[in-house]
């Protein structure tokens, strides 16, 4: 009896050998070599970023408060504690982790953290 073969197979193992070895390859590369993630090493630096976090979300919600603010009333409101109409309490004008009040400025209707500006 004659043992039953494909016909092409040789090329095929090939090609699957290839794909094989570029994922490996790529997923070494990303492993070693790939985008860097920020790395919380102590529990005072986790509780730091969770309250940078914890501001960006409280400026988020501002943001869209006076984006609301905007469109219902035609313009921005002179101070911040007028959206509260809009769901922004008196706990949240303030930074989480500093305390100091944001920043607004009426005619442009931006918000700042003074203690993490870059938000």
């Amino acid at each position: 009896m004659r043992a039953l073969r494909w016909r092409g197979s040789q090329g095929q193992s090939l090609a699957g050998l290839w794909v094989v070895v570029v994922i490996i390859g790529l997923a070494v590369w990303y492993f070693f070599w790939g985008p860097k993630r920020e790395v919380v090493s102590t529990p005072k630096a986790a509780l730091e970023q969770a309250r940078g976090t914890e501001c960006l979300a409280q400026l988020q919600q501002i943001r869209q408060a006076l984006q609301m603010a905007q469109t219902t009333e035609g313009q921005n409101p002179s101070r911040l504690s007028q959206l509260s109409s809009y769901g922004v309490t008196a706990q949240m004008l303030r930074c989480p982790q500093s305390g100091q009040p944001y920043q607004y400025d009426p005619a442009s209707g931006q918000v700042r953290c003074p203690t993490h500006p870059n938000l």
